[in-house]
């Protein structure tokens, strides 16, 4: 008796899945296009995606498969039951399992035999832990290292994706009175796109400046609803420090919290208090940083592991909480690479400075601006990739990272 394997979609996704997520993790792991995806969940009963596997290929496709988000199940059959049993004898067949519309079954299958022509190019995501995991605190210095990797893997692709969400998201900081409230919102979106493109390079996969949009098409909801829920938290945490700032130093500070200048005769006596006046700081801070911790891992946690917004903000607030050691590393390290920075700035600003004074051109006050412009954005990026890194050790149950 020979017994091959076939991959079996159930016709139903896995909770917690949309159609739209599924659809787009489909087109991101394998060759079928958004159209023959939608096609397939438009099938709502049990469709044959793939036979004659041997085990391991099936339960790799399945893996692959279930992480998209979609119910399949690998099903043993007898191959060469059908050949030996004579023709003569009446045998009553099970019903046949629907077998799957042409589009997948055609050659150019996104889901053939992994040895040879199977089409899914990567796994969504990896094998997440529901848990974050504790890791040594020299991790904090290997999620900066490993960052820097990536980036110089594809310089110019990553700093035309940062460019891209600069410009898209600047404008939004425009719009009067709300701008500065809602702009996490594209933000977040971005973020998710950029940690999809960095797994797709971490995966071996050609790094596209289009993955910085896949937060559009995948988990965009989950991703804009943690960037509003994190500034719902700020506008609760300011109006706090607000209210404190009025009832222990009276109306002279308004103009301050107004981003005006106070009246410099009622800020004299009210600082006489310094004391409370650096509480009140503490505090703010103290209910800040919370907030970051919460924001922290989130951006992957959704557009990566399909976390729901709340539940992503809990589980990167756990991560950080977990790992103080090597965020101390992390945070160290990024504070010694910014000094450095700001001191080459500085020098550099002293000099153009002295040479102007000489009579040089004015274009040499702008060259500061333009290293720090082109030295800035790589840290920016480096930095939004140590997240990524940092999310692979602290999420992923497997080392292979």
């Amino acid at each position: 008796m020979t017994n091959s394997y076939k991959i079996v979609f159930k016709g139903e996704l896995l909770e917690g899945f949309e159609n739209e997520n599924v659809i787009a993790n489909l087109v991101a792991i394998s060759k079928m296009d958004k159209a023959r995806a939608e096609k397939l969940l438009q099938v709502q009963k049990p469709t044959i995606l793939k036979k004659g596997l041997d085990k391991a290929a099936a339960e790799k496709l399945a893996k692959a498969l279930t992480k998209a988000g979609l119910q399949v199940s690998v099903v043993s059959y007898d191959t060469t039951a059908k050949k030996n049993k004579p023709a003569s004898e009446g045998v009553h067949h099970p019903p046949k399992v629907q077998a799957a519309p042409k589009e997948v079954e055609k050659a150019e299958n996104p889901y053939a035999a992994p040895s040879a022509d199977l089409g899914v190019k990567k796994e969504v995501g990896g094998d997440w832990l529901d848990t974050p995991q504790k890791v040594s605190a020299s991790k904090g210095w290997k999620w900066i290292s490993s960052a820097a990797k990536l980036f110089f893997g594809a310089p110019l692709k990553w700093l035309a994706m940062g460019i891209i969400a600069a410009v898209i998201s600047f404008p939004v900081l425009l719009i009067p009175v709300i701008g500065s409230l809602i702009y996490y919102i594209p933000v977040m979106i971005f973020a998710g796109g950029f940690m999809i493109a960095a797994q797709q390079q971490m995966e071996g996969n050609s790094l596209e400046i289009k993955y910085i949009f896949s937060g559009f098409s995948q988990n965009r909801n989950q991703l804009a609803l943690v960037g509003l829920l994190y500034v719902i938290g700020m506008f609760v945490i300011g109006l706090v420090s607000a209210i404190m700032f009025l009832v222990t130093f009276g109306s002279g500070f308004l103009p301050l919290l107004m981003g005006e200048a106070p009246d410099p005769e009622i800020m004299a006596g009210s600082l006489d208090n310094m004391m409370t006046f650096v509480i009140i700081i503490l505090v703010a801070t103290g209910l800040t940083i919370p907030m970051v911790m919460a924001l922290w891992f989130s951006a992957p946690l959704v557009s990566l592991g399909n976390r729901k917004a709340l539940q992503a903000l809990k589980q990167s607030f756990q991560a950080c909480v977990k790992n103080i050691l090597p965020f101390l590393v992390y945070g160290l390290a990024f504070l010694v690479i910014g000094v450095i920075f700001m001191a080459a700035f500085s020098a550099l600003m002293g000099i153009f400075t002295y040479l102007m004074a000489d009579g040089g051109s004015m274009l040499l006050f702008f060259l500061p601006v333009v290293f720090m412009m082109f030295l800035g954005l790589p840290l920016i990026l480096i930095s939004g990739l140590s997240v990524y890194v940092g999310f692979l050790d602290i999420f992923s149950n497997s080392t292979a990272h």
